[in-house]
């Protein structure tokens, strides 16, 4: 099982690079999986399962929050997709953020988590231009994990 995470401090656009990626995955889908289905709509944040040649891979934009990233990659592992792609922040509403993603590093190698990182910063750069190079990135990953056909 692998995991790919976008990691970067708050508001870093990690939520909206990954709302991006779901569209472009969502074409590729081959089964829906409603039940699995999960939006906040005060956070815009979301959790969902989509079926991609064979594969179930699992996205989570929770990652400001990581009680709540925890609780659905544990469901997700549970489940034995085989690709979990998640955001996760530098920092953490309790300021334990170090802790924390200790933790978080922990549940991945106790489950035996192949993990991929892929750093977003905060900068002035254009945001849809930011967003679209880090959906090229993982798009590629997969391509890599055999998910998606090559481009």
């Amino acid at each position: 099982m692998e995991i790919i995470v976008l990691k970067g401090e708050q508001n870093a656009r990690k939520t909206t690079t990954l709302k991006l990626l779901y569209s472009k995955l969502k074409q590729k889908n081959e089964k829906e999986m409603n039940q699995f289905q999960y939006i906040d709509y005060n956070n815009l944040d979301f959790f969902d399962v989509l079926v991609i040649k064979g594969k179930l891979v699992g996205i989570i934009t929770f990652g400001d929050c990581f009680a709540i990233l925890i609780k659905f990659v544990f469901i997700l592992i549970e489940m034995k997709v085989d690709i979990i792609i998640c955001a996760c922040s530098d920092t953490d509403y309790q300021d334990d953020s170090v802790e924390m993603y200790k933790a978080f590093d922990k549940l991945c190698t106790d489950n035996s988590l192949t993990k991929y990182e892929f750093e977003m910063k905060k900068d002035k750069s254009s945001v849809k231009n930011k967003t679209a190079q880090k959906c090229s990135e993982i798009i590629s990953k997969l391509e890599d994990l055999s998910c998606l056909p090559k481009r």
